[in-house]
């Protein structure tokens, strides 16, 4: 929740004054966290290209050191409320939802590009995965319905959500030693 979602549904003041949640980072693994801003309704719109450049920065860094490295990104999209950047606003013709997935889409591209520009793409495992679809009832109210999964059913938190809802496979399991991982999430 929000600050202005709080005011609007008319949340206390002692846990107004409490919900402030912030983006924090560390220097290194062990290292203490510092609050880098805090994290808007606002904000949300233009974290993934936040995201996309750190990745792109680390990505970059370490190709350098010819080292293996681990990097974890979490995405927030599509994440409900889908409230894509300015830039992929409107862009679908499904509304936020196919917006936000849109944006997704060309931030995963551009993270992609990074490996093949520091000439690691052929040295390179990517695991991408997604845990939320299209929902029907889980959600904002202008979202409701705007998507479909198509063959799968079941929607976050219902008893069908691990059964349909996603495919979940391993052909292999590969161990990298990194001494320092990094999470952007």
């Amino acid at each position: 929740m929000y600050q202005e979602e709080a005011v609007k549904t008319h949340m206390p003041k002692a846990f107004r004054d409490a919900l402030h949640p912030k983006i924090v980072e560390a220097d290194g693994p062990n290292e203490p966290l510092k609050e880098t801003k805090e994290y808007t309704k606002n904000y949300k719109r233009y974290i993934e290209e936040d995201i996309q450049n750190a990745s792109i920065k680390i990505i970059k860094e370490q190709a350098k050191l010819d080292d293996p490295f681990f990097l974890f990104i979490g995405w927030t999209h599509p994440h409900f409320p889908n409230d894509p950047h300015s830039d992929f606003e409107n862009k679908s013709r499904i509304g936020k939802y196919g917006d936000t997935v849109m944006e997704l889409d060309y931030r995963t591209g551009k993270v992609l590009d990074a490996y093949k520009d520091a000439g690691i793409e052929n040295n390179t495992i990517v695991v991408w995965v997604s845990d939320n679809g299209p929902t029907i009832t889980g959600t904002t109210y202008d979202e409701i319905g705007i998507a479909s999964a198509g063959p799968f059913s079941g929607e976050l938190g219902d008893a069908k959500d691990l059964k349909k809802s996603k495919v979940e496979f391993w052909d292999s399991v590969f161990f990298v030693d990194a001494t320092d991982p990094f999470f952007i999430y």
